[in-house]
């Protein structure tokens, strides 16, 4: 399944510390993470998410691993 990757802009924001820098599509769901870690190729792609707004992507197609925490994710490859 295709995933996308991009700095957490919202991260800066907070006044929580540790906020996960992340944000990790997959599917219909955006879920944040603090390391990410590509184990496959990958390419950079932008995005327009709403009318006028672009974000920039690093693309690629494999599969979501998470720790136990849920804080760090490797993107393995599919084959």
């Amino acid at each position: 399944m295709l995933i996308k990757i991009r700095f957490n802009t919202e991260a800066s924001k907070s006044p929580l510390e540790g906020l996960p820098g992340w944000r990790v599509l997959y599917g219909d769901h955006e879920y944040l993470a603090q390391s990410v870690k590509i184990n496959t190729k990958a390419w950079s792609t932008c995005d327009e998410i709403s009318p006028g707004v672009l974000k920039w992507h690093i693309t690629m197609i494999g599969t979501p691993l998470w720790n136990e925490s849920k804080t760090e994710v490797v993107i393995a490859d599919v084959t």
